[in-house]
């Protein structure tokens, strides 16, 4: 996968017992009694994956699905801690449900695009993209993957377009111009290509993809 894809991240808590956290969360919920169960586990869910828990995390996101087959966010949260654990199709899966359930969940789709370029689907993330940005046109991410995905079947007019679109949306980030250049370049603009690494420079001084595409191309005009 091309360095700078973005993905959804979980952030990660410092200076904190996640796992108190955890039993704090779920045993206010559970015993309180203003928090259904179904939440309570999610919510320890939540916690679990916080700290990097992912199998305790997908056992309460699943427990939370026994007690509520329609949670939406329950299926999605475990899809996101099957990716990290790197099992796309499980992940996949969820997403799958989560859509089924809530048609305009804009993030399933996106998360399942990052998950078919795992996988190397192409058309499967070209088409999953295009859903993401129609229910959000300004998601950058989504332009960025499906660009990615054009430029590994070798359209490169489509990805041109789509990591231009990223530009305009985030011009301050090199990974674009970069992969933009790339394009420029397999498409044999040669002018365009170096224009973009330079300006990949601008932004990161010393980026050494950069230093050497314009090597490569200093005998081309």
């Amino acid at each position: 996968m091309a360095e700078g894809a973005i993905f959804f991240m979980l952030k990660k808590t410092r200076n904190v017992s996640v796992s108190l956290l955890a039993t704090v969360m779920f045993s206010c919920a559970t015993f309180g009694g203003y928090i259904p169960a179904d939440k309570s586990y999610y919510n320890r869910g939540i916690a679990y994956d916080v700290r990097g828990d992912y199998d305790r995390a997908i056992m309460d996101y699943g427990q939370a699905l026994r007690l509520n087959p329609d949670y939406a966010d329950a299926y999605f949260r475990r899809g996101l801690a099957y990716f990290y654990k790197k099992d796309y199709d499980h992940a996949i899966t969820d997403y799958d449900q989560t859509i089924r359930i809530d048609p305009d969940y804009t993030p399933a789709y996106y998360s399942r695009a990052v998950a078919y370029l795992a996988k190397n689907d192409y058309d499967r993330v070209i088409a999953d993209c295009g859903q993401t940005i129609k229910l959000d046109p300004y998601h950058t991410p989504a332009y960025y993957i499906r660009g990615l995905a054009y430029f590994h079947e070798k359209n490169y007019n489509h990805a041109i377009a789509d990591y231009s679109q990223v530009i305009k949306l985030a011009p301050d980030y090199a990974a674009p111009y970069n992969d933009r250049g790339i394009a420029y370049a397999a498409r044999g603009d040669y002018v365009r290509a170096r224009a973009d690494f330079e300006r990949v420079l601008w932004l990161t001084p010393e980026n050494e993809t950069a230093l050497d595409m314009l090597k490569q191309l200093s005998g081309h005009k």
